[in-house]
């Protein structure tokens, strides 16, 4: 449907919707305007991008070459950093610091600390 033309098209299956919705011209989406789609139920959404958004993140660092370019150095949104067990030596911050080979203690902090992410839209 959607190669035939069409703007939307809607899967849906006894335990599943899935919407894919095609923009006429090009369109960038805030992460407010994406969180607003989603159904007000949820407990928690994990957004993978929108680095320049006024959300709060957790900041996860591929290799330590990363290091000088880190957004919690200038990011008052990052919360948290996520590296390799050899790269957390190297890093400065007075952030919390994860393991991503241990992603059970981010949970546990997460959950901890949910109280700090409960998100309400802003007045757009």
């Amino acid at each position: 449907m959607k190669q035939a033309g069409a703007f939307e098209v809607v899967l849906v299956s006894q335990n599943s919707m899935s919407l894919q919705r095609t923009f006429e011209n090009e369109f960038s989406m805030t992460i407010h305007q994406v969180l607003a789609q989603m159904y007000e139920g949820v407990d928690w959404v994990i957004v993978e991008g929108f680095k320049d958004s006024d959300i709060l993140k957790i900041e996860v660092v591929d290799a330590v070459n990363d290091m000088p370019h880190l957004l919690c150095h200038a990011d008052d949104f990052v919360v948290a950093v996520v590296c390799s067990e050899r790269d957390i030596k190297n890093l400065s911050t007075a952030l919390p610091l994860f393991d991503r080979d241990q992603p059970e203690l981010m949970t546990d902090w997460l959950l901890a600390h949910q109280d700090r992410f409960i998100y309400s839209l802003p007045l757009l």
